[in-house]
């Protein structure tokens, strides 16, 4: 902005403060990158996006030292501004594009034009139908049960019992024995009971670390349960009562954002599906959604006969590691180097590696994985030490080993160490 005032608006500033400038942006840059290499490094962030992320920074912090060069020459001598002035440009373009790569990493790779057509439809950003329409269940409480409930009460992951995925059941008991909701009874129904708790109560839900439901909204939630928590009543039956009806209308800006926050997710995901699609047709392998997990997690598998899988092909994967839930690479070509890039998909609970080149000394790498329940092994070169890193798996339940190189000895070690850890002598599962 300086250098545009300089040359077309006769700004004049001091040379000596833009030297200044220049310096402290060169130091922080080459701060930031140096900070970015060792992270980068450490191998606790990878894949195609992190990679083109740091190496942007690298030809920022570059281009941001030959800027400060050229001005130098131009302040001692007055020469050489129109390389200054391109090298100061090609250094703004460069931080824009690794800011860019930024952005992408942490909020996905459409953040910017995946949800554009939100902005310009307006029933999305406001519940535009009439009264008459619109339902308390559907159009309000079902919203908020989505944005503040479902994530742990769902279909696939149905906590403490209850699931809220669906009108039918909320009237189901839980395992606290208890009906999730009783019409008309909202003070005897265990759902409006555990969200009124004091919010530092163990019982309280959502817990603690997730939003909890608004004083609007356990209103609104307390007075549909106690006219009977239909799912057919209408926001204009409940006109005449004042406060219920004072209740929705301060209500429908937020659920009009949770609404938007729901298509935005819809969104992603049908984008997330359409990339991994195109991928599975490039590697030749199956990535069908995992119908255990939730609506954005997947697994992978080979197809029969196996193509051609080997370490490329899976590093191809990583800017989607996270969305793998279970993963089977019977009969591919990996060997133990892919066990690095197969230890960054942190949602993993289920590995199948049975028939691979695998001997196991990089086996430790897998214990990186919170959640890796269910490991197969079989018919790979595992043997007595690498089978031991097995008691270091933090979430470890389910091991095969059949037809490896690991004695009974050892294996009658590991079940008396860990005897929650189930160790079988058979070929095992895969898909």
């Amino acid at each position: 902005m300086i250098e545009v005032g300089r040359l077309y608006f006769s700004y004049q500033p001091g040379d000596k403060w833009i030297l200044a400038l220049l310096v402290v942006t060169v130091i922080c840059i080459v701060s930031t990158v140096g900070s970015g290499y060792f992270l980068y490094a450490s191998g606790e962030y990878a894949g195609y996006l992190i990679d083109q992320h740091f190496w942007g920074g690298v030809i920022t912090a570059f281009l941001t030292l030959v800027t400060l060069a050229f001005f130098i020459v131009f302040w001692k001598s007055c020469r050489q501004y129109g390389p200054y002035y391109v090298a100061l440009i090609a250094a703004n373009i460069a931080a824009i594009y690794t800011g860019h790569l930024g952005g992408s990493v942490t909020h996905g790779r459409d953040y910017l034009s995946g949800y554009l057509p939100l902005i310009f439809d307006a029933s999305v950003s406001k519940l535009s139908r009439p009264d008459s329409i619109l339902m308390v269940y559907d159009d309000y409480v079902a919203q908020i049960f989505e944005s503040k409930c479902t994530s742990c009460h769902n279909d696939q992951r149905a906590k403490g019992g209850l699931s809220l995925g669906s009108y039918g059941q909320l009237f189901t008991k839980g395992q606290s024995g208890n009906y999730a909701v009783a019409p008309g009874m909202a003070d005897y129904s265990e759902l409006f009971k555990r969200v009124i708790l004091p919010p530092n109560h163990d019982e309280h839900m959502p817990p603690q670390g997730k939003t909890p439901l608004t004083k609007d909204e356990l209103d609104l939630l307390r007075h549909w349960i106690n006219l009977g928590a239909s799912d057919t009543l209408c926001v204009s039956q409940v006109a005449d009562t004042t406060t219920l009806a004072s209740i929705i209308k301060d209500l429908d800006p937020t659920i009009a954002q949770y609404r938007r926050s729901h298509l935005m997710a819809e969104i992603s995901s049908q984008n997330l599906k359409a990339e991994l699609e195109t991928l599975a047709a490039k590697l030749q392998v199956v990535i069908r959604q995992d119908s255990l997990q939730g609506d954005n997690s997947y697994t992978l598998s080979m197809l029969f006969p196996p193509s051609t899988f080997g370490l490329d092909q899976l590093k191809e994967l990583r800017p989607y590691f996270d969305y793998f839930t279970r993963v089977s690479l019977v009969s591919c070509d990996i060997d133990d180097a892919a066990l690095y890039y197969l230890s960054r998909m942190k949602n993993l609970k289920e590995l199948y590696l049975q028939k691979t080149k695998i001997s196991g000394l990089s086996l430790i790498y897998l214990q990186k994985i919170p959640s890796l329940e269910i490991l197969n092994l079989s018919f790979t070169e595992i043997d007595d030490k690498s089978a031991i890193d097995l008691l270091d798996f933090p979430a470890l339940r389910e091991v095969f080993l059949y037809r490896t190189n690991t004695s009974n000895q050892v294996i009658q070690a590991l079940g008396k160490y860990k005897p929650e850890l189930k160790i079988y002598s058979e070929e095992g599962p895969y898909f």
